[in-house]
């Protein structure tokens, strides 16, 4: 499975994509946007309100993030999937917030919980 593959793994996918883990605060959970092809300008009028850790995965098409977004941004080049296997290693609740990533689909972690956002423009 993806999941056993990136748990084997991990240490030389993060050289591959030359992958560093985001700092924390200290908090003991973070929120992870996954932009589709656009950002979602009205999902980001509450993203900032979420309490614990704010990170920022682009769509790896993505080559520049708007002023407008707040958060630290992981680069688009690493996969979604190694992102959230790292934080769910070292925050006890991961959020995802998403337009319908597979990600979904191959990241099983009991801490982590996928909310798929509904946006007139992206899905």
């Amino acid at each position: 499975t993806v999941m056993a593959y990136l748990d084997r793994h991990s240490s030389e996918l993060a050289r591959v994509f030359s992958y560093r883990a985001p700092e924390s605060s200290g908090a003991n959970n973070c929120h992870v946007y996954l932009s589709s092809w656009r950002f979602s300008r009205r999902f980001f009028e509450d993203f900032g309100s979420a309490a614990g850790d704010l990170f920022v995965k682009p769509h790896p098409h993505i080559r520049s993030v708007p002023e407008w977004i707040y958060g630290t941004i992981v680069s688009a080049t690493v996969p979604s999937e190694l992102v959230i296997n790292d934080l769910s290693s070292r925050y006890s609740s991961v959020n995802v917030y998403h337009h319908g990533s597979s990600s979904e689909f191959y990241i099983r972690r009991k801490n982590v919980n996928f909310v798929k956002i509904f946006d007139a423009k992206n899905g």
